[in-house]
């Protein structure tokens, strides 16, 4: 998406594939976890809880996030106009050496450089070079943090941590003279849908907060901006009674170093040696009906990444878990209670966790 509003911007060697509209200043709002199943599901049951969003949703086709359908992953292809392979963010977690450890992408390792562990250009910073004003506005916690540094570099930072912030200040920079770019994001839907879930009525509330927002940001919208709101990835709700725990599975825990990915896409560094043995394991203990359990470079050579840059494939590990029914694999000892207790999930390869909307709309 960025490399499209980018040709019309003035960013050098990049193209418009998205039949954007051909302005000057373009705002653009990230919903966490807006799914565009999600939405039509949620206008289909009730025509008048999200009437903005459903509106706009009817003129453009869903666009696909990468795989896995997570937010690190999903914003790091977003703001680098690079797929998953390229830009390195694998997941929700990675794999990092000296000495092999999980990092948590969203929370980072404090002894991982960002720049080296993502080095290419971010589209913030090709814009600025351009010549254009870019400005992003969100939470305060964010602005020089690891994920930040990495994907999301480039740019001014405005703090806004409330909606009403959030609001006022993508409507005053988008007011203002010039070409510009600004970076609107809001994380409420997704924590919704974690703990209540997507089919929840909490969840439909807070979407109803989001379409109030996306009205009022419409409200604003000065004459010759356009105001482009997406999401990172859907979700689907998980029962409990279907949910691996590895913590009472010696079986398949036998020959696991490390377990990273996430989920809905469990990612294991093998013990040197019992690479085969586990990939072995994992393909006959698991239900082919709700898992695809690849070695990590059949993964790879499948595409599921897009290309992959040298060092990439050794931040996933050595053996792949995807879901393909509503199931996911955990594991007790390891995460914390919070992440166990999560109802709605995303990471995976289907089309509610990676079909996001493209909406579109001209002041």
């Amino acid at each position: 998406m960025l490399p499209s509003l980018g040709a019309h911007l003035g960013v050098p060697g990049c193209t418009d594939v998205l039949d954007l509209p051909r302005v000057r200043r373009y705002g653009v709002l990230l919903i966490d976890g807006l799914g565009a199943g999600l939405l039509a599901q949620a206008h289909a049951a009730d025509p008048g809880l999200a009437p903005t969003l459903a509106g706009l949703a009817a003129a453009r086709p869903a666009l696909v996030a990468g795989f896995p359908s997570t937010t690190p992953t999903s914003l790091g292809s977003l703001v680098t106009g690079l797929p998953p392979g390229r830009h390195g963010l694998v997941g929700f977690q990675a794999i990092v050496p000296d000495p092999e450890r999980v990092m948590n992408l969203l929370h980072w390792d404090a002894k991982v450089d960002p720049l080296a562990f993502q080095p290419y250009p971010t589209m913030f910073e090709r814009a600025e070079r351009a010549g254009v004003r870019v400005t992003t506005v969100g939470p305060r916690a964010f602005r020089g943090s690891g994920l930040t540094l990495a994907g999301l570099r480039g740019g001014q930072h405005r703090g806004a941590d409330s909606l009403g912030e959030l609001v006022a200040g993508m409507a005053a920079l988008l007011a203002e003279p010039g070409p510009s770019l600004v970076y609107g994001y809001h994380a409420d839907l997704d924590a919704t849908g974690h703990r209540n879930g997507c089919a929840s009525p909490q969840w439909r509330a807070q979407l109803a907060v989001v379409d109030r927002v996306v009205e009022a940001l419409l409200a604003s919208l000065p004459r010759g901006a356009c105001l482009i709101v997406t999401g990172d990835h859907g979700m689907v709700d998980v029962p409990v009674g279907n949910r691996i725990d590895l913590a009472a599975e010696p079986e398949l825990m036998a020959g696991v170093a490390l377990v990273s990915g996430e989920p809905r896409v469990t990612a294991l560094r093998a013990r040197p040696g019992a690479e085969a043995d586990l990939l072995a394991t994992w393909r006959e203990r698991l239900d082919p009906r709700d898992w695809l359990v690849l070695g990590v470079p059949e993964a790879v050579e499948s595409g599921l990444y897009g290309p992959v840059d040298e060092g990439v494939a050794e931040r996933i590990g050595d053996v792949l878990a995807v879901a393909l029914g509503p199931v996911a694999c955990m594991h007790s000892g390891l995460m914390p209670a919070h992440l166990l207790a999560l109802v709605g999930m995303h990471g995976s390869v289907g089309a509610a966790e990676r079909e996001v909307p493209l909406l579109l709309a001209l002041g």
